[in-house]
């Protein structure tokens, strides 16, 4: 009898694990991108990505792909007020220093940078937004020196704003943006200009990057071109 009740009892523990196994799991909620942000330049919650095309030296190289996320986010208190700030990050750029931004109401700040034991925090307005076509103001430039493991100004650049309502094709979609200009120094020791380009779309980010230099023999050449092809929003 009692071997009886054993066998039965064994047979009702299996047929219960079959049971169980073959259930489909309940599958995890997965988060949806979102289309739009908040009415800013770079929407900032953390982990927004954008994913893009990335061409050097001419059209005949065949482009890499490249992500630029949102790292972290931060809150900073300076001069007794608090800023909400994030981290923005190239995933190609071997680099220890994290870029500190903010969205501030008038435009897309600049707050400093953190590198080491050395952080600097200044608020200054790099992209304004809104912006008037033709508009143009000066952005102090942050550098950091390796030698001396600290960050200090070196320049001070001229943005413009080149255009409030362009509209800019992508292999993802055809997007309206603010395009927005500079020039600045390749480096200390050369004196050719790297003219930048920069193409945001309000409420989705930037949606591409056109770098050329007026270098002689770059004539007629971009050296770095981006060009959105994906991205999500949380």
């Amino acid at each position: 009898m009692v071997r009886k009740i054993l066998i039965i009892f064994l047979i009702t523990i299996s047929l219960f694990l079959v049971y169980c196994n073959e259930r489909p799991s309940k599958p995890k909620k997965e988060v949806e991108c979102k289309k739009y942000g908040k009415d800013v330049l770079l929407p900032s919650k953390l982990e927004n990505n954008w994913q893009f095309q990335l061409w050097r030296i001419s059209d005949e190289n065949t482009p890499d792909t490249v992500l630029y996320y949102i790292k972290d986010t931060l809150l900073i208190e300076y001069n007794g007020k608090n800023y909400q700030c994030f981290i923005p990050k190239w995933d190609f750029l071997n680099s220890n220093i994290d870029w500190i931004s903010y969205n501030g109401s008038d435009g897309l700040y600049s707050m400093g940078a953190i590198c080491g034991n050395d952080t600097f925090i200044s608020p200054i307005i790099e992209f304004k937004y809104p912006v008037n076509k033709g508009e143009s103001w000066e952005v102090p430039q942050l550098v950091y020196n390796t030698y001396s493991k600290k960050f200090y100004y070196n320049d001070t650049l001229t943005i413009t704003c080149l255009s409030t309502d362009q509209q800019y094709i992508t292999s993802l979609d055809t997007f309206s943006i603010v395009e927005y200009s500079f020039e600045r120094s390749i480096a200390e020791d050369i004196q050719a200009k790297e003219l930048n380009y920069y193409y945001y779309s309000p409420r989705i980010g930037i949606v591409g990057i056109l770098k050329t230099s007026e270098s002689k023999k770059l004539t007629g050449k971009f050296y770095q071109k981006y060009k959105i092809f994906d991205y999500c929003l949380y």
